[in-house]
């Protein structure tokens, strides 16, 4: 799933109207522009799941981190083409949650890519990974 604004498939900032893309056995497409029709066409909790990935997305345009916490665990895996490769992704990006725990942070890979990491193909290696760190933090 993607919001997309217009003929590009960038990040769309918050408060502009975009397109809503899903795409998976089923792909239809449906646009966030429209939320009647969009609604309409929607079930319900796919509907409800859409607006949340939509918040989401709009919530980290212009999300400004403050604070420490104790620990963190990051989990990542092949990142969106656009940003860059893993490699880079978890070093020159990830690595700055760093700044905002007051312990070493724990980096995790994981199977799948930004979109994918929690599908059917690689659900069941991600809960193993998720499982390990929760057991490694005594939790």
């Amino acid at each position: 799933m993607r919001i997309t604004e217009g003929s590009t498939s960038g990040i769309v900032p918050a408060g502009v109207l975009g397109n809503l893309e899903i795409s998976g056995p089923v792909v239809f497409k449906s646009y966030f522009n429209n939320p009647t029709a969009t609604e309409e066409s929607f079930s319900k909790a796919l509907y409800e799941w859409a607006t949340l990935a939509f918040a989401l997305q709009s919530m980290a345009v212009d999300y400004d981190p403050s604070g420490s916490i104790a620990s963190m665990d990051v989990f990542y895996c092949i990142s969106l083409v656009v940003v860059a490769s893993k490699k880079q992704w978890r070093d020159d990006h990830l690595s700055k949650w760093m700044d905002f725990t007051r312990s070493e942070s724990r980096f995790h890979e994981v199977g799948g890519a930004h979109y994918t990491m929690l599908g059917p193909e690689h659900v069941f290696n991600f809960q193993k990974t998720l499982r390990a760190a929760l057991d490694a933090r005594g939790i």
